[in-house]
């Protein structure tokens, strides 16, 4: 799915072109959202293409100004052709490396995916692990993809921690990736109020207090 398309013959193809990628040939990926791949070239002129033009109309709008151009090339987006995720002026591709980054211009190899070096990826996952191992939810995972340099995004992260139901009262060993579970036991957190929620153990927030009770307006007449 990290591809930006497929070409007859199964092979990837670029959506700007609309050529077919060759595994020899220097390509980017949109890592920061979709992970759709271009080649090199296509890429760099189409981010080129789109800076130029934003600052074009910012000067069309602030002529008037010395030093609008430097200002409006600083603050230029462009983004990816397919996602239209925006990235900054100054992040302009201008090399070839591999899937997770570590390689400039890797060689392509028969025995490994097109485009990767062959070594283990290394980037962060979006699990949910403290430095000590344990799940602490609201945190941010502090291992790494296994897996050797692939295309796409990293799978969720598979080692094994300790973690909380979203009460915190029941404790489990789950995948760091997966590890936010509930109960199904009642909430049972204290409310503003003093009353315990009386929702099953949930994500989030608690919401109001929905007892009845007796209560004084606010002058206190009644």
């Amino acid at each position: 799915e990290y591809l930006s398309g497929t070409a007859g013959d199964g092979a990837s193809a670029c959506l700007i072109c609309l050529g077919t990628i060759a595994p020899t040939e220097a390509v980017w990926s949109c890592r920061d959202s979709c992970f759709s791949t271009y080649h090199l070239p296509c890429i760099q002129e189409w981010a080129r293409n789109q800076v130029e033009a934003a600052v074009l109309r910012t000067m069309n709008k602030l002529s008037q100004f010395p030093g609008a151009a430097a200002q409006a090339r600083a603050e230029a987006e462009w983004g990816c052709p397919k996602c239209r995720c925006a990235y900054p002026s100054n992040k302009l591709p201008s090399a070839y490396t591999c899937f997770c980054g570590k390689v400039d211009d890797p060689e392509w190899d028969p025995w490994r995916a097109p485009h990767s070096c062959g070594d283990v990826c290394g980037r962060p996952l979006g699990g949910a692990a403290g430095a000590g191992g344990d799940a602490a939810q609201g945190g941010g995972c502090s291992h790494t993809c296994l897996l050797l340099c692939h295309p796409g995004p990293c799978p969720p992260c598979p080692l094994v921690v300790s973690t909380k139901c979203y009460c915190g009262r029941k404790s489990d060993r789950r995948r760091c990736g997966r590890h936010e579970f509930s109960c199904g036991g009642m909430c049972l957190r204290k409310l503003e109020c003093g009353h315990p929620c009386a929702e099953k153990c949930h994500e989030g927030e608690c919401p109001p207090c929905s007892r009845v009770g007796d209560y004084k307006c606010a002058c206190g007449a009644e």
